[in-house]
């Protein structure tokens, strides 16, 4: 069953017909209605009165609408950035088969300055303090961020300083493969507020598709050690999954690994992104989507039974969004070399103009290119083949596969794997609104 667009509607508004039911759908809402009141529900849509005699439908054309404003919003507000992303480094202990980095073969020391980090961090402070937010700080990288714990170190003076000069919170957040010692891992759990491990399950898994540079084998017991002193210390796990077409099918076995001996709050799930190492064997087949989103539901159930949620990024029901640009979700992202990147795929200053994605310069102090921004800005348009879609104003449209600046068109698979889980997800709140003792009822859909 397909849920499809009422164009009665003013704003984005669409309905799943049933046999027992329709469901329908504005971003962040769904409405369940028996057969009976459908004629109802769909007389109150047309009109689109504010104050209609169903308060379900009311709720329903407010988020029809506030989700209208705030689409245009995300693709017309200016670029004042509220989260700062650092992107080390281009050094890694680990050879991921799939890694988009591409990093290079012999050793580089390159990193970013701590002069541009100060600077940046001053910006995202004062953006951040006038939209009454913490400031973010995620420590990342082309490679392993922690191989830069030095640098990290002489940064935490330079961040707190910036947001205890607008008076506002700091969060630390590092994206780390886990390859640690016993005394950086408890160095860590004292240097960051949260903790994400990429980590693709079983040992088996791990050391195919994550093998020590170099000399291959598997990081998994390291990892496993990270993971307990982080826990022991109290600092809350994320676990990043890349799924290949290897392990697509065996994400319920992923899911009892990692939450029986990581213990996350929180498993990512993501499909292997082109580029990189990743060649088209990894990525994920079309025959192979049934499985892939049985498991994902299994997955999920499973994680469910150990306190933990189990998700995928490429979109999120509980707010408005875009592609993974750094323009639209007002992120600064700097690089080695000093230089601001529009795109999170880039890692080095080299590349990211090369791929005309910068977006701002350090030189004696960070300045933004405004033009630039507005340049890449009014290239994005979504595909019109998205516009009928229930997913239209929460989707990344197969962003970092396809960039929509350049427009760029990939494979579908991710655009049908995103479409079916989330419509299957629907559904089954569509059962619980059943449940009530009421032929109309709603209900707001909260990311999982």
């Amino acid at each position: 069953m397909d849920f499809f667009p009422l164009p009665c509607a003013s704003g984005p508004l669409f309905r799943l017909r049933g046999d027992d039911f329709n469901l329908y759908y504005a971003p962040g809402y769904l409405l369940r209605a028996a057969p009976d009141l459908v004629p109802l529900v769909e007389e109150n849509i047309a009109v689109s009165h504010p104050d209609s005699n169903v308060p379900e439908v009311d709720i329903l054309l407010a988020c029809s609408s506030r989700a209208k404003r705030e689409w245009n919003d995300l693709l017309e507000r200016p670029y004042q950035p509220q989260s700062l992303h650092l992107y080390l480094n281009r050094r890694c202990q680990l050879a991921c088969q799939y890694c988009f980095s591409d990093l290079p073969n012999r050793t580089d020391f390159s990193e970013v300055s701590i002069d541009t980090v100060r600077a940046g961090a001053n910006l995202a402070a004062k953006n951040c303090a006038e939209k009454n937010l913490p400031l973010t700080v995620v420590f990342h990288g082309g490679g392993e961020p922690l191989l830069s714990w030095r640098l990290i170190e002489a940064l935490q003076p330079e961040l707190r300083m910036a947001a205890d000069a607008y008076g506002i919170p700091l969060f630390r957040y590092i994206a780390t493969n886990g390859v640690m010692t016993e005394e950086r891992a408890h160095w860590l759990a004292r240097s960051v507020d949260l903790v994400g491990i990429s980590m693709d399950g079983p040992p088996d898994l791990q050391s195919v598709q994550r093998p020590f540079w170099g000399s291959g084998g598997d990081a998994t017991s390291i990892i496993l050690r990270t993971a307990r002193i982080l826990r022991e210390n109290g600092v809350p796990v994320h676990v990043r999954v890349t799924l290949t077409n290897a392990s697509a099918l065996r994400q319920a076995e992923i899911c009892r690994y990692l939450c029986e001996n990581v213990f996350p709050r929180v498993v990512g799930v993501e499909p292997v992104y082109l580029g990189g190492r990743a060649d088209s064997s990894m990525l994920i087949r079309n025959e192979n989507l049934d499985g892939l989103i049985e498991s994902f539901f299994e997955a999920r159930a499973e994680a469910r039974r150990y306190g933990a949620v189990w998700q995928v990024s490429g979109a999120r029901l509980s707010e408005i969004h875009g592609p993974y640009c750094n323009i639209f979700r007002q992120v600064l992202q700097l690089v080695p070399g000093d230089v601001a990147s529009a795109c999170f795929k880039d890692v080095s200053a080299k590349q990211t103009c090369e791929r005309g994605m910068a977006i701002g310069r350090f030189n004696e102090d960070l300045r933004l290119d405004d033009e630039r921004v507005n340049v890449l800005r009014a290239a994005f348009s979504r595909p019109k083949e998205c516009d009928a879609c229930f997913l239209a104003y929460h989707c990344a449209y197969n962003c970092p596969n396809a960039c929509l600046l350049k427009n760029e068109r990939a494979p579908d698979v991710l655009c049908q794997m995103l479409k079916r889980i989330f419509s299957r997800r629907l559904i089954e709140l569509g059962c619980d609104l059943a449940r009530l003792p009421r032929p109309i009822a709603g209900t707001f859909v909260a990311q999982d």
